[in-house]
């Protein structure tokens, strides 16, 4: 076991009243205000450029969702850690890292908007989109260094581990993806198991399963307990990254209809055509995102209505969700040996991650 220095040894006995909405709307607010500080400040010390600092603090700025510093401070929390500044600085490098691969995706799939405001690429141009987020990339392991100053050796190197970890496997499902976006481009090449491969390395790992274990590390926890939280991120990943995929067809973006990206609505709705179909969705599919026109993606919509591909992929979310949310149940007795009314919080947002509105078929 390791040891718990950042632990409170009587966080189990002080918290056993439930935590109210108000209290844990402040935790929310308390993170997200403590993770953009920190960024701030370790930006703002890199450099006195203006036009270096503007750059730098473009996509930290726009903030979005922090899902994954929630999570890791949540996690961390509900296995008996105290809220301080060494776990905001974990969660800060953690947030940080979204923000530059956010960066560098954004200029491989040009996105019309990120975070509502045009893609660093759009503003800035491709050579400061890659020098930028390189210097991101070398401020997030100074926050993470700094963030593991006063954790022990063993716990240190675990969560330096972990980080590496996330990398690896979101480098793998990226580059996968775009090997298929810019070389394949043929739905008939892969199957749904391609598609499931890929969302586990960069959706699950990066998303959820990473966040989870690193806020466990930091509150000491290691062996079945992180290995519970792995097995419960990689169903869950998954059904967030189909609900992201359903949301571009639903919302009227089309990105991944234009991008030719590899997903599981595109898969179904090629499998279930007819050989006229397919040979016309292939044709499609093989252009290049700036040979793509409206009529190209109304087609494959037209399909993806047909045979109802959102419905499917719907079902699809449902599954992975219920064995993400049978993986928590039969870990329940691990995960909640803790005896913190943090851990009903951290359950319940984890379950938030995947929860999706039931899918009456409308495109």
């Amino acid at each position: 076991m390791l040891s718990n220095k950042n632990a409170d040894p009587q966080a189990s006995l002080l918290r056993r009243q439930p935590i109210s909405e108000a209290e844990k709307n402040a935790i929310i607010e308390d993170t997200k205000t403590s993770v953009y500080r920190i960024i701030k400040e370790y930006i703002g010390a890199s450099t006195s450029d203006p036009e270096k600092l503007k750059m730098l603090l473009e996509y930290p700025s726009r903030q979005g969702h922090y899902r994954r510093p929630i999570l890791c401070v949540l996690s961390a929390l509900a296995f008996g850690a105290s809220p301080n500044e060494s776990l905001y600085k974990l969660a800060a490098a953690l947030q940080l890292s979204e923000d530059w691969i956010l960066m560098l995706d954004d200029m491989q799939d040009s996105p019309a908007l990120r975070r509502g405001k045009p893609p660093f690429h759009a503003l800035y141009g491709p050579e400061h989109t890659v020098n930028t987020a390189a210097m991101l990339h070398s401020i997030m392991w100074d926050i993470l260094r700094d963030a593991l100053k006063h954790t022990d050796f063993v716990g240190a190197e675990y969560i330096w581990k972990m980080f590496n970890k996330i990398g690896h496997s979101t480098y793998n499902g990226q580059t996968d993806a775009i090997t298929f976006t810019r070389s394949i481009r043929d739905p008939s090449a892969k199957d749904y198991r391609f598609y499931y491969g890929i969302a586990m390395d960069k959706t699950s790992e990066y998303t959820l399963s990473g966040p989870l274990q690193l806020g466990a590390y930091f509150a000491g926890r290691n062996g079945d307990i992180i290995r519970a939280l792995e097995r419960i991120g990689r169903p869950a990943g998954v059904a967030f990254q189909i609900i992201n995929d359903m949301d571009d067809i639903r919302k009227g973006s089309y990105e991944d209809l234009y991008n030719s990206e590899p997903t599981l609505i595109a898969f179904y709705t090629y499998r279930e055509s007819n050989p006229e179909e397919q040979a016309e969705f292939s044709r499609i599919f093989a252009k290049a995102k700036a040979d793509k026109t409206s009529d190209d993606v109304a087609y494959m919509l037209s399909l993806i209505k047909k045979y109802n591909a959102l419905v499917f992929a719907s079902m699809m979310r449902d599954s992975f969700a219920r064995l993400a949310t049978a993986r928590i149940m039969e870990s329940s007795a691990l995960i909640n040996s803790v005896a913190n009314p943090y851990m009903d919080l951290l359950i319940s947002t984890i379950l938030g991650q995947y929860k999706d509105e039931v899918y009456k078929g409308e495109i």
